[in-house]
This record gives structure tokens, C-alpha cells and sequence, in this order.
């Protein structure tokens, strides 16, 4: 079990990481289908993602209840990272209707 962290992009600030210190990543797009799988598996869904449109279709779509979150995430090792992300956000509007195909799914792994 594990804490799934639902992101909508990759603050690098996550790490908190001092001057000097690396992490490397390994990022792999991956399907909706596996999203689910990783929410069924989880033992908690923490939402950090804004965007109010984005949070509930993803509530519909994974058969969880998201709530929209302006919080800062703070990384913990174990914990897996999901960024969902527009494909073609539009800078500077907020996007009131999204559909699936819309998204990028990416699972970030810190090694």
C-alpha cells in the first residue's frame, strides 16, 4: 500500500532539495486504466491539483471523491506520483470543460 499523489504538474521543489544534492527520474506516460489500478490499490489519494474541472472528471472517472487543492506538495519517500496534465493548456484561461482525451497521464518515479 501506498499514498498516490495526484499532481497536475512536476514542481521540482517537491524534493526540497539542498544546493549540490540530485535526484534523477524516470517518467512513463501511462494509460487511465492504470491510474485506476494504482487508486485501487492505494491506501490514500492525495489530490494537490487546482483545476476544479480536472479534479471532478477525475473524481468520475476513478470512483473516488477529489476535492480541488492549492496545497504545496512535499515529497515522502514511498509515495507514488501521478501528474495528470492538459495536453494543450491554454495560459492565462481557466479551462471550464475537460474531456479524458484531453489529459496526459505520467507516473513519476524518483530512483
Amino acid at each position: 500500500m501506498y499514498r498516490l499523489v495526484l499532481l497536475n504538474a512536476l514542481p521540482l521543489n517537491m524534493f526540497g532539495l539542498e544546493e549540490g544534492e540530485w535526484i534523477e527520474l524516470i517518467i512513463e506516460r501511462i494509460s487511465i486504466e492504470k491510474l485506476k489500478r494504482f487508486v485501487s490499490e492505494a491506501s490514500e489519494i492525495a489530490c494537490f491539483v487546482r483545476h476544479r474541472a480536472t479534479v471532478e472528471l477525475l473524481s468520475r472517472i476513478l470512483g473516488v471523491e477529489l476535492k480541488p487543492s492549492a496545497k504545496l506538495y512535499r515529497y515522502r519517500p514511498g509515495d507514488r506520483i501521478v501528474v495528470v496534465s492538459l495536453r494543450t493548456p491554454i495560459r492565462g484561461q481557466e479551462v471550464e470543460e475537460v474531456k479524458l482525451e484531453d489529459f496526459e497521464i505520467y507516473l513519476v518515479k524518483p530512483v
